[in-house]
């Protein structure tokens, strides 16, 4: 791949973020083995640490990885997807879900799909699924998806468009925010699933899509941080509970 392709801005993103060192700012803690059914780790998923909490919601910043920008530059120098969606992790979990949960098969779709259509404006997609954030609870699935439908009732500025208690799965509408010239739009996908011994298992997906130009949307990978968010309220919601 050239470099030559990639908007100036990009290259700058990208050699400040390898100057910083690999991980994000503002990227959660993550596991990669757990102990005992509570803390067991959810396969195609950024698993996150049990005890990891962010106590507050951030919306002045769009939470993307440090390589999310070299990536909105391939779309936006190449104009075309980065590689095939099918057999990527994220993709991976979401047939899964699709397949075992036909309650959920428009939601699944729908984060297969380009916004542009409703939007009105140029969108490129990856072309790729990334993997979700995840948390194992040690609550039954109907408990945990009602702690899910609070949280993310209670976020500012999103609406809930799918809200299925029964089949485990939310979906916000997209919120647009600013700073400066540069917007970015977001929304939120949560699946709650059955585990083992009376645990759920939780996955948010989160759609981020950056207009840097102030021409067209690019989708970027999100860092995880207001993901944790969710996930540290819903384990309060779930620890107050009698």
């Amino acid at each position: 791949m050239q470099l030559d392709r990639f908007p100036a801005y990009v290259l700058s993103i990208v050699a400040f973020g390898f100057l910083v060192g690999c991980a994000a700012r503002g990227a959660p803690e993550l596991v990669q083995t757990g102990a005992g059914d509570d803390q067991a780790l959810i396969p195609g998923c950024k698993n996150v640490a049990w005890n990891y909490r962010v106590e507050s919601f951030t919306e002045g910043s769009y939470l993307t990885t440090w390589d999310s920008a070299l990536l909105e530059g391939a779309q936006e120098g190449i104009r075309r997807p980065l590689d095939d969606s099918k057999g990527t992790a994220g993709a991976a979990v979401l047939s899964r879900l699709r397949d075992q949960q036909p309650g959920r098969v428009a939601a699944v779709n729908r984060l297969h799909q380009s916004p542009a259509a409703s939007w009105g404006v140029r969108t490129n997609t990856l072309g790729k699924i990334p993997e979700p954030f995840c948390r194992r609870f040690s609550h039954k699935r109907e408990v945990v998806a009602l702690a899910a439908r609070d949280v993310l009732s209670g976020l500012k500025g999103y609406r809930l468009l799918m809200n299925n208690v029964k089949w485990g799965v939310f979906e916000t509408s997209y919120v647009e925010r600013r700073v400066g010239k540069l917007r970015w739009r977001d929304r939120f996908v949560i699946y709650v699933d059955p585990g083992s011994s009376d645990s759920s298992e939780v996955r948010i997906f989160r759609d981020i899509y950056i207009d840097r130009s102030g021409s067209m949307f690019n989708q970027g990978v999100s860092v995880g941080r207001n993901e944790a968010y969710i996930l540290t309220k819903m384990d309060d919601l779930l620890r107050r509970r009698p």
